[in-house]
């Protein structure tokens, strides 16, 4: 299992961690990509038109002007063949940084701010990737709970965005925690993670996965929720406290 340091907390902690460094795998180092803001939603092209509308909010961006030519050309190939209008929308899944206090002129100034796209993973039919809209505000649990042998049946409970990230309580099958979801490319994890106490007390009761370790989160149309891990797939159904 990896260790990570945290900056809060006691001493005792910080020194096991650096003890844990020199004795095993250590604190993980920063040599993993940078934690990124991902949106799925509409992107619209036209004459006067180069906005992009998340699809789980009410705000739409103007695209910013230092968005790099090579993402507006992936931009292009999905606006020119959109089917319906000149001015029909192309749902994307993308990576993206959000300005909303620089001042902005034309066009751009009858818009929530300015949106600055860094990766254009694909249209949202097409691709299983997760992003913080989708997961944010949102419980989700377990689809398999008969054949689970735990004390608990696993569960994730999304909260509010902090940062570039989700706050998430739950349970792995055996713990409560709590942590924070970020993104990564295709790998997902939860940092800052704080655990409680296993209800597991037998050899049988096993969690279903670690927390502490990174995985590949996967969307589907369904509103199904898998968290593709090393020791194999935790599948979770969405199951909202408010419909």
């Amino acid at each position: 299992m990896n260790y990570r340091c945290r900056t809060a907390g006691s001493t005792a902690r910080l020194v096991g961690c650096l003890v844990l460094g020199i004795l095993g795998n250590g604190c993980i180092s920063d040599n993993r990509p940078e934690p990124e803001m991902r949106f799925r939603g509409d992107y619209t092209h036209g004459h006067e038109v180069d906005t992009f509308c998340p699809t789980l909010t009410a705000q739409c961006y103007w695209l910013d002007p230092q968005t790099p030519a090579t993402i507006r050309d992936q931009l292009s190939s999905y606006s020119d063949t959109a089917p319906g209008s000149p001015y029909a929308a192309s749902c994307l899944v993308v990576a993206a940084e959000v300005d909303d206090e620089s001042p902005r002129t034309g066009f751009a100034a009858d818009y929530d701010g300015l949106i600055r796209l860094e990766k254009v993973y694909g249209a949202c039919e097409q691709t299983t990737l997760v992003t913080q809209g989708d997961v944010s505000h949102r419980r989700w649990v377990a689809a398999f709970p008969k054949r689970f042998p735990a004390a608990l049946t696993p569960e994730l409970d999304f909260g509010q965005r902090i940062g570039s990230g989700v706050f998430v309580s739950g349970n792995d099958g055996c713990r409560e925690f709590t942590a924070v979801f970020v993104l990564r490319g295709t790998v997902a994890e939860f940092t800052e993670l704080e655990s409680g106490p296993t209800g597991c007390l037998t050899e049988d009761e096993k969690p279903a996965f670690d927390p502490g370790e990174p995985f590949e989160p996967m969307l589907s149309p369904e509103h199904r929720l898998t968290l593709k891990t090393a020791n194999g797939n935790v599948r979770f159904d969405l199951s909202d406290w408010v419909r």
